[in-house]
């Protein structure tokens, strides 16, 4: 028969939850034994949230100390005793937990998820709020919305002052603020936070996130090129970990060691740091953490110029870095791999590789898009559809003792709905063919960038591959400022006639070609453009149309092989201008026409595997109606497209 759950019983219980963090590893895991016979021992089944409570300060402490099997255990209990007990806010709360779970094995959109649903249920004056907002933080870290991680920090800062401190919280929010900070590239301001973390971790003796702060400090001035004070930073941290932690937190602190020492060239003294830590991070328990250890080591001796040991590390770490969805350590695998392969002169693998990094960054890219902005930017467009909506119900409601005016509100509540799901389907069609055109120049940008950052290439190459960035970026702020403009100068429900004028039609074609020109010469693709004699001038809208040429040019390049050709001429007629656009790519089949001209195509993949033609290019094209613009597509597999465009000559006074 089991014990009671007296009161004593509950106090000492509780007590020893709230003390654990703060025992060092040995005292800590005999009070979990403890803990564990009491659960098992004692009566909770008239005490549920007692029960609940218990095993959450359990999970929090396996969570600190990254076993997360242990955590999803005693959640996987907790989450049964709330459902059993109908106990909705609880089931909550363990969710919140389990999100925190999926964050730690990288699966940070799933925690998203889960917390922006709860915040939904859930308003600033409930407890629950603060901590919610703040893992939601954390994972926005991870998942680069790190503006948006700053914003979050600072209201839950503004919170705190405006009501009672709570230190532990602050200090939270400050490391998650030196977190944010940190990707921006404001070190200066990460250190910052950090530093005013530590001072209060250390005041409270809070001694997870002493810890926690003194490992991103190191990091932190590692990237200010302090590398003495990391080293001071990151030899605390070890300290703190031996005493209190198990071997995954004390192999983080050895690895930021030997990292600093790295920089400091102090390479047997890394060497040594990084071989303690290598046995302590297992690949079945500890695989990304693992990971990082052998791309260290390989590092180290690269920098030793110990070639046959740093392949030995990069032989190790490749397959396992295929087993994870963690994009980052591919990125950084294959940079060393880049950089092994240069030094031993082998530059065709060199070559091969930086393509391959040139891929993860596309997919880091477009992961990001396709999981996280559209659904954001849709969600918030929606949520004000709702608010209009629920207004519009409101009045109607206020004006039903009137027939007449029952009626006027009605007319004007359809029009609203036709106006809002119209505004909405056009923007949504403007994100993705945003998306769609700024993608693919990012990602090259930066793949060239991090090349030319690593001094992998020559001095002649780099220089000009920042020409070719700097065409790009530009062509990308072009294109950003363009859309702008458009969206503030005109309502979606209004006609584009007001907006049209004249323009020369090399200033809608150089913006566009600028934006690809890094792309095409990537590609090796020769560019023919033929101007006709006569006038150069249309009647058209400018934004609309470069958004449609864009679109284009973008499928053209896609989907021509390297080496092929892109012909652009324009040529001016008796009662319009004709532009055509063709290249000698793989083609489409009549089927593919008739279906874009229908409802786009599916996306597939062009000749460097590429992504694209989807809907960007079919929505494109349904501009063109607008603007009063016949077309025709004209194709065949294999042998490329043309499009020709009748474009409206210039208007005369």
């Amino acid at each position: 028969m089991k014990k009671e759950f007296t009161k004593a019983v509950k106090t000492k219980v509780f007590a020893q939850i709230e003390d654990i963090i703060r025992l060092e590893r040995t005292a800590a895991l005999e009070v979990i034994d403890e803990i564990l016979e009491l659960l098992d021992t004692v009566d909770l089944s008239k005490n549920p949230e007692d029960e609940i409570s218990i095993l959450i300060g359990l999970a929090r402490y396996y969570v600190n100390s990254r076993d997360t099997n242990s955590a999803e255990a005693v959640l996987q209990r907790a989450l049964n005793v709330a459902e059993s007990n109908e106990l909705q806010g609880e089931v909550l709360h363990v969710k919140s937990t389990y999100a925190i779970i999926h964050s730690m094995r990288g699966d940070h959109l799933k925690a998203i998820y889960i917390w922006e649903d709860m915040l939904t249920q859930i308003d600033k004056t409930q407890t629950t709020w603060m901590a919610l907002v703040n893992n939601l933080v954390v994972a926005y870290g991870f998942t680069m919305q790190f503006t948006r991680a700053v914003d979050l920090c600072y209201e839950l800062l503004q919170e705190l002052d405006a009501g009672e401190d709570e230190p532990d919280v602050r200090i939270s929010i400050l490391i998650n603020l030196g977190n944010a900070y940190g990707p921006l590239k404001s070190h200066e301001k990460a250190l910052k936070a950090y530093q005013e973390a530590y001072e209060l971790a250390e005041r409270e003796q809070n001694i997870p996130y002493l810890s926690y702060v003194l490992s991103n400090m190191a990091g932190t001035l590692s990237d200010l090129q302090r590398y003495d004070e990391a080293y001071e930073a990151a030899q605390k941290a070890l300290e703190i970990n031996q005493k209190y932690y198990g071997d995954e937190q004390v192999a983080d602190a050895l690895c930021l060691l030997g990292s600093s020492c790295t920089k400091l060239e102090r390479y047997d003294e890394a060497k040594s740091y990084l071989m303690q830590a290598l046995p302590m991070r297992q690949p079945e328990t500890d695989l990304v953490g693992h990971i990082s250890t052998l791309i260290n080591l390989a590092t180290l001796h690269l920098k030793q110029e110990e070639y046959a040991e740093a392949l030995k590390y990069l032989e190790q770490a490749h397959p396992l870095a295929k087993d994870t969805e963690i994009v980052r350590h591919r990125i950084n695998l294959y940079s060393l791999w880049s950089e092994y392969y240069e030094k031993i002169q082998d530059y065709q693998k060199a070559n091969e590789c930086l393509r391959v990094l040139a891929e993860l960054h596309e997919q880091q890219y477009t992961e990001l898009s396709a999981k996280l902005i559209s659904k954001q930017e849709a969600e918030y467009l929606r949520h004000k559809i709702e608010l209009q909506n629920q207004s519009l119900i409101k009045t109607n409601q206020e004006l039903e003792d009137s027939n007449q005016l029952i009626k006027r509100q009605a007319q004007q509540l359809e029009e609203g709905n036709r106006e809002l799901h119209a505004s909405l389907g056009m923007l949504n069609r403007l994100i993705s063919i945003i998306s769609h055109d700024v993608r693919g120049p990012a990602a090259n940008s930066a793949a060239a960038l991090r090349m030319i950052h690593d001094g992998s290439l020559g001095q002649e190459v780099s220089q000009k591959l920042i020409g070719q960035v700097i065409d790009s970026l530009d062509g990308v702020m072009d294109l950003l400022t363009e859309i702008m403009l458009w969206i503030e100068s005109r309502s979606f429900n209004k006609s584009v006639d007001r907006l049209m004028h004249n323009v020369d039609i090399m200033s809608l074609l150089d913006p566009v070609l600028k934006l690809y020109q890094s792309h095409l010469s990537q590609k090796k693709i020769n560019l023919d453009l033929h101007c006709g004699e006569g006038d150069r001038t249309c009647y058209t809208e400018p934004n609309i149309m470069k958004i449609v040429l864009r679109n284009i040019l973008s499928n053209a390049t896609k989907f021509t092989p390297e080496g092929g050709k892109i012909y652009i001429s324009f040529l001016p007629k008796k009662d319009h201008l004709k532009l055509c656009i063709r290249d000698t790519g793989v083609g489409m089949s009549k089927e593919e026409i008739t279906m874009l001209l229908k409802q786009g195509l599916k996306s597939k993949t062009g000749t460097n595997q590429e992504p694209g033609m989807g809907m960007g290019l079919r929505y494109s094209l349904g501009y063109l109606k607008l603007l009063g613009v016949e077309f025709n597509i004209s194709s065949e597999e294999g042998q490329g497209t043309e499009f020709t465009l009748k474009l409206r000559p210039a208007k005369r006074d």
